[in-house]
């Protein structure tokens, strides 16, 4: 299996820095107002609906990912918990769909405003109020949350029974603080990298085969 990983190990890295740069390109709002991010919504679109799908591509990649390196971590260690693979499968699904579907109402909202009505604050704030705009953004923190701690404890577990290099998993619970915390680069180089490194390993490419 771990051969039939790596290379979803590395599309899953390469889709979330081209999500990531999508995210960059185009025109972007100067200030932070509702009108103006509005408008501006309008005019990315359909750019950011397309980062989204790419970038939830990415997410479910990863999660497939987790979900084998949980079973050969549970394979030695057969305490480990099975919630934690719930927790990245889950944890993936929700972060990638609530994404693509706030994208998508986002982009309906910013398509109404720009071509009815006065464009007033009051009209724009009103539509970016509603339960369902604002209720997928919490969704799509949760799913992350979740990600994160799958990330944290499969790397951690993987780690204690030999199946990654201490590098290795120290990096992949820096890259689950990175999910909550985006700190530094606005594109997920070290999210991308750490994925392609493993995959890396996955085909016994790594000094001495494997760990």
């Amino acid at each position: 299996m771990r051969v039939r990983i790596a290379p979803v190990a590395i599309i899953a890295g390469l889709l979330l820095v081209v999500a990531a740069v999508t995210g960059l390109v185009g025109v972007h709002a100067k200030v932070d107002e509702e009108t103006l991010a509005l408008l501006t919504v309008h005019k990315r679109f359909p750019l950011d609906i397309i980062g989204a799908v790419v970038n939830a591509g990415g997410l479910i990649g990863l999660a497939v990912v987790l979900n084998f390196l949980w079973g050969a971590t549970k394979a030695r260690r057969p305490e480990l918990s099975g919630a934690f693979r719930i927790l990245a499968i889950l944890g993936g699904g929700l972060a990638a769909v609530s994404a693509v579907a706030y994208e998508i109402v986002i982009s309906v909202v910013s398509n109404e405003f720009a071509t009815s009505g006065q464009q007033t604050y009051s009209q724009a704030h009103h539509l970016t109020s509603s339960p369902v705009v604002l209720a997928l953004p919490t969704i799509a923190f949760f799913g992350d949350l979740l990600l994160a701690v799958a990330l944290v404890t499969i790397s951690l577990n993987a780690m204690r029974v030999g199946l990654l290099p201490r590098v290795m998993g120290y990096l992949g619970i820096f890259v689950g603080v990175l999910f909550l915390f985006p700190i530094g680069s606005p594109v997920p180089v070290i999210q991308a990298g750490w994925l392609c490194a493993l995959a890396y390993l996955f085909l016994g490419r790594w000094p001495n085969a494997y760990p």
